[in-house]
Order: C-alpha cells, then sequence, then structure tokens
C-alpha cells in the first residue's frame, strides 16, 4: 500500500490531471508477477524503508480487508490505474483508501496514494507514500510466501 508524497513526481510521472478514465474490473486490473521484488516505500514525514521480498503474482491495487461498501477501479488513456475502496474492519475501524499506480508491471512500478483510517469515537488520521517496485527476478529458495 503507498501514499501521495509531498516530494515531486518522479520523471516520467503521469499526470494528476490524467485524461479519460475507463472502469476496468478486477479481472481486468494488471497483475504484478511472481518473484523477488525491491519494495521501496517512503511515507511522508519517515525515512524511506525497503525490503526485497519474494511475492506471488497479485492484482496492484490497494488490498480490501473487512467488509467493503465501496471498490472502484479505473485506467485512464495514458495506463495509469485509479483505485479507490472503503472497508470496514472487525473493530468498527473505516479505511479509505486512493492509489495510482503506473509502470509495466513486470519490470517496475510506483504506486502513489493515501490512507485514512477513522475509528469509533475518534479523530482520522491519514497517511500519505509513494512505493516504488523493481522487479529482481526468481525467488530463491522456496518460492514467494504472500
Amino acid at each position: 500500500m503507498v501514499a501521495h508524497s509531498s516530494a515531486p513526481a518522479p520523471a516520467g510521472a503521469p499526470s494528476k490531471a490524467d485524461e479519460n478514465r475507463t472502469p476496468i474490473s478486477e479481472t481486468q486490473v494488471p497483475k504484478m508477477k511472481t518473484g523477488q521484488w525491491r519494495i521501496t516505500m517512503a511515507i511522508a514525514g519517515r525515512r524511506p524503508q525497503t525490503a526485497d521480498i519474494c511475492m506471488r503474482a497479485h492484482p496492484v491495487t490497494p488490498p480490501r480487508e473487512g467488509r467493503c461498501d465501496r471498490f472502484t477501479t479505473s485506467r485512464t488513456a495514458s495506463g495509469v490505474i485509479l483505485s479507490s475502496n472503503r472497508c470496514t474492519d472487525d473493530h468498527g475501524v473505516v479505511w479509505t483508501v486512493m492509489a495510482r499506480t503506473w509502470g509495466d508491471f513486470n519490470a517496475s512500478y510506483v504506486q502513489d496514494g493515501s490512507m485514512k483510517a477513522k475509528a469509533p469515537g475518534k479523530g482520522a488520521e491519514v497517511i500519505s507514500g509513494h512505493t516504488t517496485y523493481q522487479y529482481l527476478g526468481p525467488c530463491p529458495g522456496d518460492g514467494p510466501r504472500k
């Protein structure tokens, strides 16, 4: 998961004023390929974290956890995947996640986004950041665990 950073957009990043959006179904969402990926996450206000993780192929949209009353995904004419979901977990916390994801999904891709958590009787917390994914090759050893 990732969020929108206050840092300037990286070279080649799509414009936030992306042109036409076309809704797409879950089966039309691109998938990252199975293998070892280097994931670097920069959450606003924190030092970037990098990890090399073996992962199974899965859609590049943020995960949905709990009961979701909204999940939308679209693709712009420039190929950016826009996703938004609103889900409630078992503790009554409402999570709203919005992400912009782009790249080729086989070698590297980028995801900017924001996540808002609103617990019952408490104020909302918002986290934003920027995550890059770089494919390193096949998984060593026993393969992916996630």
